[in-house]
C-alpha cells in the first residue's frame, strides 16, 4: 500500500486480488457497496442510492458513532467501466465540508507484474 500527498491531493494505491470489473461492481452496486463500506464500531451504511451515469447522483446513509445518522452524497463525474470511476463526495457530519473528488483508476496486472 502506497500513499502520498501533494497539496490538496492524496494518492492512495492498493493491490486487490480481483478482476477490475469485480472491483468496479463492488464500488457501484448499492447492495454490494452496503455490505463492505463500513467500519465495525464506527459506522454502518444502511442505504445507498446510485444513478450510475456521468452527472448521476449517488447517496449513502447510515449510522455513525453513538448511533448518529449520516449522509454522504455526490455526483458521478467519470465512468469508464471497468477502469475508471470518479465522483464527488460531500459528508453531512462536517458543517463546512468542501466537495472532494474521489477517483479510482483500476488496472489489472499479470502475475509477473504483481511480484515486483
Amino acid at each position: 500500500m502506497n500513499q502520498s500527498s501533494t497539496g490538496h491531493v492524496i494518492i492512495h494505491e492498493i493491490t486487490i486480488k480481483a478482476l477490475s470489473d469485480r472491483v468496479f461492481v463492488a464500488l457501484t452496486n448499492p447492495e454490494q457497496r452496503m455490505k463492505w463500506w463500513g467500519a465495525e464500531g464506527r459506522f454502518k451504511v444502511t442505504g445507498m442510492e446510485s444513478d450510475l451515469r456521468a452527472g448521476g447522483k449517488w447517496l449513502m446513509r447510515g449510522t455513525g458513532m453513538g448511533g448518529r445518522p449520516f449522509i454522504v452524497q455526490g455526483v458521478y463525474r467519470e465512468i469508464e467501466r471497468p477502469r475508471v470511476l470518479a465522483f464527488t463526495w460531500i459528508p453531512s457530519w462536517q458543517d463546512d465540508a468542501l466537495e472532494s473528488l474521489v477517483r479510482f483508476d483500476l488496472e489489472e496486472k499479470t502475475a509477473s507484474q504483481r511480484c515486483a
